[in-house]
């Protein structure tokens, strides 16, 4: 037997085989610390395509979202529209989209339903809205006659189409401008034939006498204001060939004669009513909603209409009158055909007609800008240039990783592609070309799809 010799390593075990090695707990640390470097080196080049791979799935859920209300809307044979809920506390962030049903247009319960609008600046002060108390001096009558009462009952004698403090919109003859009409509650409470709908008619071009210097950033509280005119056909003048009361100034705007005057005093003058179209506001639904991924955000602050637009833009352009955000949502209308044809930016102004591409910008969740910048067309003085650029290229728009998701007007067809380098190709003067060359990509594919 030999004495004073070393184990090496390894030990015989009961049964005279060799154990396995062990780690020592030295060599355990080494492998574990290897291990933590390859991943700390490892997570620089993971992270973006992590990041990349949310962009990518937030850009085909929003497709998945569009293609759905397009059926939807086919399958009904009426408008449907895509409801992009703004951030409260971010107004150009938005994390939550809806489906929203559209209304079908409603012209008077029968055939021969018309409506009159009359200028009543009986109209209390209460009833106006701020900013905007010459505009709402203006009223709907659809029980002018008993004839047109009896036409228009879901109006004038329930709530079953527009309710108390609704918005809506209404137009004429089938033809013109779209106008922005409330139902204010003036008389006893639950009593519908005592409201009155108050229609926004737009002033008269300027140039106003104080206190109206800088229309329309104004602020107009004081009589007399800037008046308009009214949809023409609705009146016709009476025997003694004047609006109102002959030789009288009717509406107090020491003109005489002028056609506001129609109907008011103990004139003649013939009401004759319009045709009328009611487009009621699309209603968000509950239901086929659209949570983007976590850390995703459609960036509204950079999306709009168009190659240049950011319409959707929360903050007003710098040089405002105000500069307060709006946290109204974007409502996006597909037709039956899937042509995207309207774009309502708020519950209280006509809807936008889409005479362009709509671009969705999809970014990252924390890089959702919040400031007021220049208007698309503003051009920017040269020297503010480079700063404001730098600024922006920390935001989603000079984020390369972005997806644009755009939705083609005429045929609604969608494109998705990355956002592109924004200094390139074209020089860039003001915010639009900015928009334009971040958005290249997008628009040659929408091009090439005939979008």
């Amino acid at each position: 037997m030999e004495t004073g010799s070393r184990q090496t390593g390894s030990r015989r075990s009961a049964n005279g085989n060799r154990a396995a090695s062990a780690f020592t707990v030295i060599e355990m640390l080494v492998v574990l610390g290897i291990i933590a470097l390859l991943i700390a080196a490892a997570i620089p080049l993971i992270k973006p395509a992590f990041k990349d791979r949310k962009l990518r799935e937030a850009s085909r859920q929003l497709n998945a979202l569009f293609a759905a209300a397009k059926a939807r809307a086919a399958e009904h044979g009426r408008h449907v529209a895509i409801w992009f809920e703004r951030d409260p506390n971010i107004p150009n962030r938005c994390l939550d989209i809806y489906m929203a049903d559209v209304p079908a247009p409603y012209a008077g319960d029968v055939s021969g339903a018309r409506a009159l609008v009359r200028f009543n600046p009986t109209l209390a002060n209460n009833l106006r809205k701020p900013n905007e108390n010459f505009l709402l001096k203006w009223q709907l009558d659809f029980a002018y006659n008993a004839t047109q009462h009896a036409a228009n009952t879901m109006l004038v004698d329930t709530y079953s189409l527009i309710k108390v403090g609704e918005s809506f919109l209404i137009r004429f003859e089938n033809q013109g401008a779209f106008y922005a009409c409330t139902r204010i509650e003036s008389g006893m409470a639950n009593n519908p034939s005592d409201d009155v709908f108050a229609i926004s008619i737009p002033p008269e071009p300027g140039p106003y006498p104080l206190p109206y210097p800088n229309y329309p950033a104004m602020v107009p509280l004081l009589e007399p204001f800037p008046k308009g005119q009214p949809p023409e056909g609705g009146w016709h003048k009476g025997q003694d060939g004047e609006w109102g009361v002959a030789n009288v100034d009717d509406d107090g705007d020491n003109v005489i004669g002028n056609i506001r005057e129609a109907g008011m005093g103990n004139g003649d003058d013939v009401a004759i009513g319009l045709s009328y179209q009611i487009y009621r506001r699309p209603m968000k639904s509950a239901r086929s909603s659209l949570q983007m991924p976590n850390g995703t955000a459609i960036d509204l602050g950079f999306s709009g209409i168009s190659a240049t637009g950011k319409q959707f833009d929360a903050y007003p352009a710098l040089g405002s009158a105000s500069l307060t955000p709006t946290t109204q949502p974007v409502v996006v209308t597909v037709t039956p055909t899937g042509s995207v044809d309207r774009v309502y930016l708020g519950t209280d102004r006509p809807f936008l007609s889409v005479e362009g591409t709509v671009h969705l910008l999809v970014g990252h969740n924390d890089l959702t800008t919040g400031v007021n910048l220049p208007d698309s067309g503003d051009p920017i003085p040269p020297p503010a240039l480079p700063p404001l650029l730098q600024s922006l290229a920390t935001t989603n728009i000079g984020d390369t990783t972005c997806y644009w998701v755009s939705f083609g007007n005429r045929t609604g067809g969608v494109a998705t592609e990355n956002n592109a380098d924004f200094n390139l190709p074209i020089p860039i003067v003001n915010l639009g070309d900015l928009l334009a060359n971040s958005r290249q990509l997008v628009r040659s594919s929408q091009s090439k799809g005939g979008g």
